[in-house]
């Protein structure tokens, strides 16, 4: 019964890590689109190009069209 335990605290462990890195990695996007309107509506349209590709990469129809 003991390693069954070990066994399944192991692996529920696992899936809370691989959980916690999935968010990251679905927020970074969101996080590049917002900073590259900012720099893109401050007219620092060489900056937000970097930022807009990622989320117009991921999807997101705003930087699609911001990406110059």
């Amino acid at each position: 019964m003991h390693s069954h335990l070990s066994v399944l605290t192991t692996l529920f462990n696992l899936r809370d890590t691989l959980n916690a890195l999935i968010t990251r990695i679905n927020d970074q996007p969101q996080e590049a689109i917002t900073k590259g309107i900012v720099l893109y509506n401050l007219g620092e349209f060489s900056q937000a190009k970097s930022y807009l590709t990622t989320g117009a990469t991921a999807g997101d129809r705003v930087s699609q069209w911001g990406a110059p």
